[in-house]
């Protein structure tokens, strides 16, 4: 268990270090909110995008099958069983409707790639199997996020019936730089390998993403009043860390997972709430500071059931 904590903590910690680096210069008056809106939007725009592109792009299709598709399974009905559960038991808790869709998304979407995959490095002990079955999973799996946390942060307007409420979500769904970098990564890993300056310059771009948007989120932390939002980070913790692992390790049980697969699973579902989920939400006009607080919330809590799935 004591070695188990340690390479829970191993990934978080840089990125925890990088959140607080952002709450740092903001305080120093380094990343001001102008500048902070002006680096989300290019993050958002242009840097994620080419990040998804690349990942995607340079991802195997050959394999996806087996136990491959039942980790999927498993952590994409995970998915959408709980986002469904938070949008219910949300009204019941006296959520504002604002706030769901970004309660709902921080409760889905996890940090697989900076902290789920290198976790699952870690536990498989060198064996390099586990790791790569688990980054076949992860493409997919950015795709279902992203499919589902649009239409939960811009809303179902139903004035006008079915037809015109399926305009406006078809609309914002269609042209999301999100959702486009998805297709056209999957899109590209189908066909001959980019040229070489193009797959680079693509890699090269992506690369800044991650570090700025954990640094805009600490900036953010700061200019919120995220201590005022404990209670709605309480329920985002219940949904990510004990409610996902609980339906994807389940899911995966009845469907015949065991072993590293099965610990892959718990792992990538034990993962706290991705920060691109804080870049989509300052987009699509959803909650910030609720996005803010739930990410810095299940960062520090997902030690816990991290620990616990590597002990699979």
């Amino acid at each position: 268990m004591v070695s188990g904590l340690g390479a829970a903590v191993g990934p978080l910690l840089p990125v925890v270090i990088v959140v607080a680096t952002g709450a740092g210069l903001a305080r120093l008056g380094l990343l001001p909110p102008e500048v902070r809106r002006g680096v989300e939007k290019l993050v958002y725009f242009v840097l994620l995008p080419a990040l998804l592109v690349d990942k995607l792009s340079s991802a195997s299709l050959v394999g996806i099958g087996g136990d491959v598709a039942r980790m999927g399974a498993a952590l994409g009905s995970a998915t959408l069983a709980v986002a469904g559960l938070v949008l219910l038991l949300s009204r019941v808790a006296g959520v504002p409707e604002r706030s769901r869709g970004t309660l709902a998304q921080a409760g889905i979407r996890g940090n697989l790639a900076f902290v789920g995959l290198p976790v699952v490095a870690l536990a498989a002990g060198g064996d390099p199997g586990p790791a790569a079955r688990a980054a076949l999973v992860l493409g997919p799996m950015v795709v279902l996020y992203n499919v589902v946390s649009v239409p939960l942060l811009i809303g179902v307007d139903r004035s006008g019936g079915p037809a015109a409420a399926a305009r406006r979500v078809a609309r914002p769904l269609a042209t999301n730089p999100i959702l486009l970098a998805c297709v056209g990564g999957l899109a590209l890993a189908a066909m001959p390998a980019l040229p070489g300056p193009a797959a680079r310059s693509v890699a090269l771009l992506g690369q800044p993403a991650g570090p700025l948007a954990l640094l805009c989120l600490g900036a953010a932390i700061t200019a919120f009043p995220v201590r005022t939002r404990l209670r709605h980070a309480a329920l985002a913790i219940a949904f990510k860390s004990v409610a996902i692992p609980a339906f994807a390790v389940g899911a995966g049980v009845a469907l015949g997972l065991r072993g590293d697969d099965l610990r892959s699973v718990a792992i990538f579902a034990s993962a706290p709430t991705a920060v691109a989920s804080y870049v989509l939400t300052t987009q699509l006009g959803g909650d910030e500071e609720l996005a803010a607080a739930a990410i810095a919330a299940t960062t520090v809590f997902s030690v816990v059931p991290l620990t616990l799935a590597m002990s699979i």
